[in-house]
């Protein structure tokens, strides 16, 4: 009983986010777009992303500026099991934090290395 008091408000918030995830009749739909526009359109008018993706105009984005909206939507859920979590988890939580963070910063070593951003002192 207790284990179910402990992790009630952790398990109901899991249920309602895993109600949100997109299904295999999405999945079908993503696979028919013929372009990143299509697919962001589709996400925006048809999920539950529409309300993180509300400000992206879908005609003038690219591949990894959506890939890092979607993390970052990754790491607010994560942060919402956060206030919920034993001190475990929370160490489980914060590995996962800098796992996200060695990847940005591997994306921005290799953005300037490939010179799509400019170096300023």
């Amino acid at each position: 009983m207790l284990k179910e008091i402990k992790y009630g408000a952790l398990s109901g918030k899991s249920r309602a986010m895993f109600g949100k995830l997109l299904n295999k009749h999405d999945y079908k739909a993503l696979m028919q777009k013929k372009n990143i526009s299509e697919v962001v359109a589709y996400l925006k008018c048809d999920t539950h992303y529409g309300a993180i993706l509300d400000e992206i105009d879908e005609n003038n984005i690219h591949r990894v500026s959506l890939e890092n909206t979607l993390k970052k939507d990754i790491i607010s859920d994560y942060a919402k099991f956060f206030k919920f979590a034993s001190v475990q988890l929370k160490e489980f939580i914060n590995v996962y934090y800098i796992k996200v963070e060695i990847e940005s910063l591997k994306l921005i070593l290799r953005a300037f290395e490939a010179g799509y951003v400019e170096y300023s002192t």
